[in-house]
């Protein structure tokens, strides 16, 4: 039996807590696997994720955890992703930049690293960069978080001096059905914008 073997069943005994909110018990099983197996990058992931959701997260633990995540296995995108949304929570927008190029390098068809690439240039005021990475992130069909996406979009286009555009973009969010994670919140936002911005 490889070491890897009791290193997968520790980690999915983990996961399964994890997904019961049962999140002091998962952290506590990932560091025990992890005493054993450093180099499991899943529950390196795994244990990252939970400083980063926490009630009071702790982007300095996780971002700890997803560059170890990223050394362990550099071909694995997943890390690299993870890397950069908790140097972009921590506002180091320059390096998120860098980990979501890497995402993008390793899994070009991934949506993902587009949009939080989008967001990242919203937030440095590059308005037309990011309009082009979100565009490129909803032509990869980013399933659920497409309203929240649409709705980054039309934040880059009005901060971009488009608004008749933003307002397409809040009108399609009004079009999408509520699905996790964010249920009806985009919808709201969209129909406030909407009211804040109306068609002159």
């Amino acid at each position: 039996m490889t070491a890897d073997v009791p290193a997968k069943v520790a980690h999915e005994e983990a996961r399964d807590l994890y997904r019961k909110k049962r999140y002091s018990q998962a952290r506590r099983q990932l560091l025990l696997n992890l005493s054993q197996y450093p180099d499991y990058a899943p529950s390196r992931l795994l244990l990252g994720q939970i400083y980063f959701f926490a009630r009071k997260p702790d982007y300095s633990a996780a971002l700890k955890e997803f560059e170890k995540v990223t050394t362990i296995n550099p071909a694995w995108s997943e890390g690299f992703l993870w890397l950069g949304n908790a140097l972009e929570k921590m506002g180091k927008m320059d390096e998120a930049i860098a980990a979501y190029r890497e995402v993008i390098r390793l899994a070009p068809e991934d949506a993902r690293p587009y949009i939080s690439l989008g967001v990242c240039f919203t937030q440095k005021g590059q308005y037309s960069e990011a309009i082009e990475m979100l565009q490129k992130g909803l032509d990869l069909k980013p399933h659920y978080t497409e309203a929240d996406t649409r709705l980054f979009l039309a934040e880059a286009f009005m901060k971009n001096s488009q608004l008749a555009e933003a307002r397409l973009e809040w009108q399609r969010v009004l079009e999408i059905e509520p699905c996790y994670p964010s249920y009806d919140l985009p919808r709201a936002e969209a129909r406030k914008m909407l009211k804040r911005y109306p068609a002159s």
